[in-house]
């Protein structure tokens, strides 16, 4: 199998401006693009674009340049608000994820280019390699020839976890200027990979000259240079994000807590979890919890940032990354280098259990190729041949009110195989501090009665045991 590999490619401009959520054909239009980019290798932009300006569009691309481009996006400009597409490796993208950003998609939650790898040509090339490689795509292909790309299919979300950290994915979503510059550091930190650095670079670079959404105007033009001097913040020590220290050389801090031995259950296989600490000054209960985030008390939302647990948890990179999003949750995560030389595990994902075989030996393949060039090339490149079903162990202080959303938006039958695990897991070693809470399900739309996804059956959803109606 021939693979090839891609560069990084980076696209910043000017967020999506008001009237394209405002005008229903517009919006339609943006989302069809950020859906069709998984497939395509297209930056999202580029097919609106290509949409908008069809034979039959004239008027309706006349409204977008008069009521959005024209005015909004001048707006959105001032106040620093941007829209970010990139192609990089996947594990970039799982390293970018706490920065203030939403609606987040990324192709690789939906389907995977097939052979596209984003390396050095050196690591490709380095023994073992490409053999190892080929067997993962080769089973990843077989497994989703038939199902359709672009979904949350479980079949596509289980044997993607079986492919490298290095494969190609996107990355689109708005994201402040601030937040940008905090990640365009990552081009100054020496023991990032090379493919972060770049990332970092290519960010400082594009924001230097960034333009209109479909006009060639710079930051300069448009009279930011001030915003742009006042917001550089990379030496700012008040914002920082945790999401890259994955990729710390020697945390202390981290081997303290590995060698007190309070986590040895997660030094196994599988998702698990520990409760290290639990704070709760107000004595709260499960039933005052819910009772009072229901009816938006002000008095219990404004006690749940006060209270807080500590936990140690673990599970795979792909179904992290979902979690990772939640970005008022302070995290401290194991470093690449501590798994390489301590130990590491490879998770047996639940949606392949018909593939249980296939998936033992593609661990083993991953596990003798790590021992052939572990000390023989340096671990900044070493890790990126670990699949995404790298279990990672994470050290997490999250306040009851950032816990309890957790639990609305994961605790759910319908997420991410590995996501649920995890959730159930945390909610057992939380039972010391709420009784019952296991048997809770603490899903937003079955304490609601009502979901607000909208992406299963317009009649509702029985799936967890109870009927849940949707708004529409």
């Amino acid at each position: 199998m021939k693979f090839g590999v891609k560069e990084q490619l980076l696209n910043i401009y000017p967020a999506i401006p008001q009237g394209i959520t405002n005008n229903e054909v517009n919006h339609d239009l943006w989302f069809g693009a950020s859906i069709n980019h998984t497939i395509k290798n297209q930056f999202p932009s580029e097919i609106y674009l290509e949409k908008a300006k069809k034979p039959g569009q004239e008027q309706f691309w006349k409204g977008v340049q008069n009521n959005s481009i024209g005015c909004n996006h001048e707006g959105a400009g001032q106040v620093g608000s941007f829209f970010i597409e990139s192609y990089l490796p996947s594990f970039v993208v799982t390293a970018f994820t706490e920065g203030y950003f939403y609606n987040m998609q990324q192709t690789t939650r939906r389907g995977v280019k097939i052979n596209n790898i984003i390396c050095k040509e050196e690591l490709l090339n380095t023994d073992g390699v490409k053999e190892d490689f080929n067997s993962k795509f080769q089973f990843y292909n077989e497994i989703t020839r038939e199902e359709k790309q672009g979904s949350f299919n479980k079949l596509i979300q289980g044997s993607m976890q079986q492919l490298p950290l290095c494969i190609e994915s996107s990355f689109e979503g708005p994201i402040t200027y601030r937040t940008l510059r905090e990640y365009s550091r990552w081009r100054k930190l020496k023991h990032l990979p090379f493919e972060m650095k770049k990332f970092g670079q290519l960010i400082d670079e594009k924001l230097t000259n960034v333009s209109k959404f479909s006009n060639t105007k710079t930051m300069h033009e448009m009279g930011l240079e001030d915003v742009i001097n006042g917001l550089r913040i990379d030496e700012d020590p008040s914002q920082f994000y945790a999401d890259h220290t994955m990729h710390i050389p020697e945390n202390m801090y981290f081997e303290k807590i590995w060698n007190s031995g309070e986590i040895n259950e997660l030094k196994k296989q599988g998702a698990n979890a520990v409760l290290l600490h639990n704070y709760n000054p107000f004595n709260l209960t499960l039933d005052n919890i819910l009772e009072g985030k229901i009816n938006r008390n002000p008095a219990l939302l404004a006690a749940l940032p006060n209270s807080f647990v500590v936990i140690a948890s673990k599970n795979n990179l792909a179904s992290g990354i979902d979690e990772n999003r939640h970005m008022t949750i302070k995290k401290v995560f194991q470093p690449f280098t501590h798994a390489l030389k301590k130990g590491y595990t490879l998770a047996e994902p639940t949606e392949l259990k018909d593939y249980k075989a296939d998936v033992k030996s593609l661990n083993r393949s991953t596990d003798q190729l790590i021992q052939d060039l572990n000390g023989k090339i340096p671990v900044k490149e070493l890790f990126q041949l670990l699949p995404h079903n790298f279990e990672a162990i994470k050290i997490e202080t999250i306040d009851y009110n950032s816990l309890f959303n957790l639990f609305e938006k994961r605790d759910c039958v319908k997420v991410r195989e590995g996501v649920y695990q995890r959730i159930q897991k945390i909610k057992q070693v939380l039972e010391p501090v709420f009784p019952e809470i296991s048997k809770q399900r603490l899903a937003k739309g079955v304490q609601l009665g009502v979901c607000y996804e909208k992406v299963y059956d317009k009649k509702g959803c029985k799936a967890c045991g109870k009927t849940v109606q949707y708004t529409h």
